[in-house]
């Protein structure tokens, strides 16, 4: 779940889809842009169910009210770790 309050009115958004857990989300700017609702945030979603069927994708949203822009989804045989801290790949 992200959410995003806007402290100065108490308005709040929230992006959320149940059983998949975000990746920490990253602030892209519009080049050439300075203000910080010009851009987009991006986020990796995965099952929290190993088993699950479902895929995990790459989540795109509104940094003003967390609308979602795109989801591009891996392919079915991939699988993506809860977030982008802990992936260890074995040196061979």
């Amino acid at each position: 779940m992200f959410q995003h309050s806007k402290i100065s009115t108490g308005e709040r958004w929230i992006w959320r889809k149940p059983g998949f857990s975000p990746s920490e989300p990253i602030f892209v700017r519009e080049p050439g842009k300075t203000d910080s609702l010009e851009g987009v945030i991006i986020s990796v979603a995965s099952p929290v169910d190993v088993n699950s069927t479902e895929k995990a994708f790459v989540l795109i949203l509104e940094p003003e009210d967390l609308s979602e822009i795109a989801r591009i989804y891996y392919e079915e045989d991939v699988k993506i770790a809860l977030g982008f801290h802990g992936i260890f790949v074995p040196f061979q």
